[in-house]
């Protein structure tokens, strides 16, 4: 087996989940979540940014759904 087959390539497309995480991680370093911002950081285009994602408010309402699954999942343990 040729070593390019037995590991992943190094690159991989950004996707939609990886807009929502990196803008987890800005909203808890409590960095404005910016869609031109985060479309520059994953090297996408704004429109795919938006296609992802539609609003920024609809981004963060992701955003801070998730982040109170997890507090309510943490809180009931």
């Amino acid at each position: 087996m040729s070593p390019a087959t037995a590991t992943e390539p190094a690159f991989r497309r950004p996707t939609e989940e990886d807009a929502v995480l990196l803008a987890r991680e800005m909203f808890l370093a409590d960095e404005r979540v910016d869609l031109n911002t985060l479309a520059g950081r994953l090297g996408v285009s704004r429109a795919t940014m938006h296609r992802w994602v539609h609003t920024r408010e609809h981004l963060l309402d992701e955003v801070l759904g998730r982040l109170a699954g997890e507090f309510l999942e943490e809180a009931l343990v």
